[in-house]
């Protein structure tokens, strides 16, 4: 396939700027459309529609989330170091990932078209076909996604200058918005179109359609990136001739030496668990518990839609005018306050339509808050790093991050299975689904309230990220430092039998721990607090 290159002798690409960043942005629509329908749909899918368990559709979901970890964390490395072609290093990722993410996807949700619905009364003897059909695609799914956008991420140095890098990112952001407000759509749309199947056990030809044409779309997005970005064959990665499992892994132990960056993936990691609850139960808790009417839809999926662009504004403003920490901790605020109504909402009042809308808000604000700062966060770590030590890990810094994120997703994803699994009736009456659908937002917030509470040791402002690198970089100049003076002593007490202290050696030890008292308080050496 014919693909545009970069002059070697100009370094100017033949393709106009502008056009670029459409077509590397382009293709994040798709795939961010995929990752949100899948996380949304597929729990409430097998469960509700196909009859699988709870506790059985929680398991594929989770061990699909786990490949994606793995994927996710090796083909930054990988790609990097793919074998010189003449498609270049990441193209060969995305021909071959595109085709199998859009494939995988329609597999996952048209089960039925290869194999017959099972009846009611056979449904017990048909939890072992539908699991392993949920597992496998489940897997091969989030792999190929793992395969493809790691590498796709990873094109954007090779492919835009530092000034122009901005534009590509906004331009990747946008499209990654309309992905993620066509979910939103089109969850709503197949909210109804299952409610429908479930009430009257026939598959609506719509949701076949929708799914297929979704599935290509993905791949038709892919299309003018494999054609037309640039292929920058002369890039050279200055570890090449090392091998791989020694730059994962020195590479890993300098990432993972940055507290700041640590303490941002435990974050991150407890607040996903919180989200992937949320985000799947979401499906079968506006068809069951609220049931929103084919009325209501329309006026819920506009208001939705303007409530997430407001937000997006909002939460943009709030973050440069005042700080990102402030507006991160407000949006967590308030995805603590509207998941713990849903024992409420779903008891009483969840007919009124204004409710639900008011309910279905104030989740969808909280959690573009979350989507929109967590990777200008991990930006600002990596910027700094890279000023710093004067060499990009962007790459080892998303994939370290990739693989306990994952993990915790698929927990996530399993802690909502066992809750779906709960029985129909408490003490309060009986109804026609799990009373798991109540309890799944007090149980998410409790990982956003531990989310709170660790996000008040991060520094996540650029200012902020480079001060604290600053005074951990001198704590360790000052332990080294400290060792240097031990053996300086030790070696000239050696050479004078061991009898007489060196004054000298004692005095410089003594500045060297009273400048690391200092350094650690956040005062400047020789300055009281």
């Amino acid at each position: 396939m014919p693909s545009t290159v970069i002059d070697k002798g100009t370094g100017k690409n033949r393709e106009p700027l502008l056009f670029r960043k459409g077509i590397f942005g382009l293709s994040r629509t798709g795939s961010t459309l995929l990752l949100d329908l899948f996380t949304v749909v597929t729990l409430d899918f097998y469960i509700r529609l196909m009859g699988l368990g709870p506790v059985l559709a929680g398991l594929g979901v989770m061990l699909g989330k786990f490949s994606i970890a793995a994927s996710g964390f090796f083909m930054g490395y990988i790609s990097d170091r793919f074998p010189e072609n003449r498609l270049g290093r990441r193209k060969p990722f995305l021909i071959m990932g595109s085709p199998v993410l859009g494939i995988s996807f329609m597999f996952l949700l048209l089960p039925f078209v290869f194999f017959s619905i099972p009846a009611p009364a056979l449904l017990n003897q048909a939890q072992g076909m539908l699991f392993s059909w949920l597992t496998f695609w489940s897997i091969m799914f989030n792999f190929a996604y793992g395969f493809l956008v790691t590498p796709y991420q990873s094109m954007m140095p090779e492919t835009f200058e530092e000034k122009d890098r901005i534009g590509a990112s906004l331009s990747e952001n946008l499209c990654s918005f309309i992905g993620t407000m066509g979910g939103i759509a089109i969850t709503l749309d197949l909210a109804t179109q299952l409610e429908d199947w479930s009430n009257n056990q026939a598959v609506p030809s719509l949701f076949t359609t929708t799914i297929i044409i979704i599935g290509i779309l993905t791949i038709i997005f892919y299309l003018p990136a494999i054609i037309f970005l640039p292929i920058r064959d002369d890039f050279i990665t200055k570890d090449k001739d090392q091998k791989l499992l020694h730059v994962i892994v020195s590479d890993t132990k300098r990432v993972l030496g940055n507290n700041n960056y640590v303490n941002f993936i435990i974050f991150t990691s407890i607040t996903e668990a919180g989200f992937i609850i949320a985000f799947s139960a979401l499906e079968g808790y506006i068809d069951t518990v609220l049931d929103v009417s084919d009325d209501s839809i329309i006026l819920i999926a506009g208001v939705l839609l303007a409530v997430a662009l407001l937000s997006t504004i909002a939460w943009a403003i709030t973050g440069k005018r005042k700080s990102i920490h402030l507006a991160l901790t407000i949006g967590l605020y308030i995805m603590v306050m509207f998941v713990f109504l849903t024992p409420f909402i779903g008891r009483s009042g969840s007919s009124d339509p204004w409710i639900q809308t008011l309910f279905l808000s104030g989740i969808l604000c909280g959690m573009i808050c979350e989507f929109m700062y967590q990777y200008v966060i991990l930006a600002n770590i990596v910027e700094e790093d890279e000023r710093r030590t004067g060499e990009s890990l962007s790459g080892t810094y998303h994939g370290v991050l990739n693989l306990p994120e994952n993990i915790f997703q698929g927990l996530g994803a399993f802690i909502l299975g066992l809750l779906l699994s709960l029985p129909k009736q408490d003490r309060f009456g009986t109804y026609t689904f799990s009373i798991g659908y109540f309890w799944w937002g007090p149980v998410a917030a409790v990982f956003f309230i531990v989310g709170i509470i660790m996000f008040r040791k991060i520094k996540v402002d650029l200012k902020e990220v480079i001060e604290i690198n600053k005074r951990q970089d001198t704590t360790h100049f000052l332990q080294d430092l400290k060792a240097w003076v031990r053996r300086i002593a030790a070696k000239k007490a050696s050479i004078a039998g061991g009898e007489i202290e060196d004054p000298a050696a004692a005095a410089a030890e003594a500045a060297v721990d009273d400048a690391g008292e200092a350094s650690s308080s956040g005062n400047a050496p020789g300055k009281k607090p």
